[in-house]
Formats: structure tokens, sequence, C-alpha cells
């Protein structure tokens, strides 16, 4: 098990990151040893956390982000293995630097792709009990600004996502391409595939591996979970 310092302080670079930087729907706080979420935030992670359920023996996020919801389920579900990843550096490296500060062992960060874990690539431990894929799934499809690597279908994204989860997937991302950021758009235009990001579509490739539940929305982003087949 990992060893961690007593406590080591948290840059400004860092805190600046996880309370200013985007999204910043997602930004937060280290107040007094505690994690503090901005009021959008909160209001997602309360519609989250009304999905989980208790015990929870692992935890995956799909794009961690600024790492909210694996040490949440780390310090607030006991959570044994909660683990983020993204393929950029620069939030696994914050994750990591809070994770260190608040000395939650278990709570992991790794720079890794989906594929990856499918894979069984690394010392990930796949498949996990829940799995948290939100505000991602566009990036998975078209590629991003830090990576041109994406997958060719959505049968493809959810045969992933099935590897990956044992039980159940919350699911929470933009649905139609009009929807999408205007970067995104364009790689979606300059890809020729621009057609295929359809609700419809991403729905029926989707109930080939899971049972899918709407929850209402986060904002006015639909909100699913998916449910392994035979759960």
């Amino acid at each position: 098990m990992a060893e961690f310092a007593a406590m080591p302080e948290l840059s400004a670079a860092v805190r600046s990151f996880l309370a200013d930087s985007y999204p910043h729907n997602h930004g937060y706080g280290i107040v007094r040893g505690r994690i503090r979420p901005n009021f959008q935030l909160r209001s997602r992670w309360r519609k989250i956390r009304a999905l989980l359920t208790k015990p929870m023996d692992s935890f995956l996020d799909l794009g961690c982000s600024k790492g909210f919801f694996v040490l949440q389920s780390a310090l607030e579900y006991g959570c044994k293995n909660s683990l983020g990843i993204d393929i950029a550096t620069e939030p696994i490296d914050a994750c990591r630097a809070v994770q260190a500060h608040l000395g939650v062992e278990n709570a992991h960060f790794e720079v890794a792709s989906l594929h990856e874990l499918a894979q069984g690539s690394g010392d990930y431990a796949a498949p996990f009990d829940t799995v948290l894929l939100m505000n991602t799934y566009q990036y998975l499809f078209f590629g991003s600004r830090i990576s041109a690597h994406c997958y060719r279908s959505h049968e493809e994204i959810f045969a992933h996502l099935d590897a990956v989860t044992s039980r159940r997937l919350i699911f929470s991302n933009r649905l139609e391409l009009e929807l999408l950021p205007r970067n995104v758009q364009e790689r979606a235009q300059a890809s020729g595939r621009a057609d295929q990001y359809r609700g419809a579509a991403i729905r029926e490739a989707a109930a080939k591996f899971f049972k899918i539940e709407e929850m209402g929305k986060l904002g006015r982003i639909p909100l699913w979970q998916l449910t392994k087949a035979g759960r």
C-alpha cells in the first residue's frame, strides 16, 4: 500500500486548477482537510450519489477531470478500489496531489484510456462495480485536442464499457451533435462521421449491453443508469 506524507501542502497552482479551470461546474476547494465543492458540483454530486449504493467495492471514473467523484467514493462510501483515469497528465497530477494531501489511500489516478482498461492493460483491476462516464462520450467518438485517438463506432465504445463494468454504468453525456461544444462539432465534421452522432444510435448501441433507465438530467444533459444484462 502506498505511503503518504502527513498532509503535504497543495501548491497555489493546484488549488487554482481545482477551483478555476475547465470544467468550471466541477470546481472545488480544500478547506481544513475537507473537500468543498462549488454549487454546481454539489448539485451534480447530489444526483450522482442518489444512484450509488453501499457497499460499493470498486468505482471507476472515465475522464475523471479533477477527481472529485473518485475521492468522494473513497471517502464517503469507503470504496476499496476507487480509480480515476484521464488521457491528460495535468488533471491526473492535480488529483494525485489532492489524494496525497488528504491521505486517501483507497483512491488512485492513472493516465490511461478506456480500451487499455478493457484489455486488462496495467494494474487496474477491471471490471468495476460502478463506472461513471460524464461529459466524455463525445471525445471517445471524435477524439479531442489532447489526443486524436477515437473509437470507430458506438458499439465499440459500449463493448469496452461493458468489459470494464461488473454491475452498473452511470452515464451523462450530450447525445446530439448540435449540443456538443463548437470545437467538437468542427472535429466531427472533419471526421466524416458527424451524421452518426445521434441519440437514437447511441441508445441502440447501449441497449445491446445494458438495460437503460432514465434518471432525469444533470443540468440539461440526460442522466442514465445502465445496468448490466442479467443483473
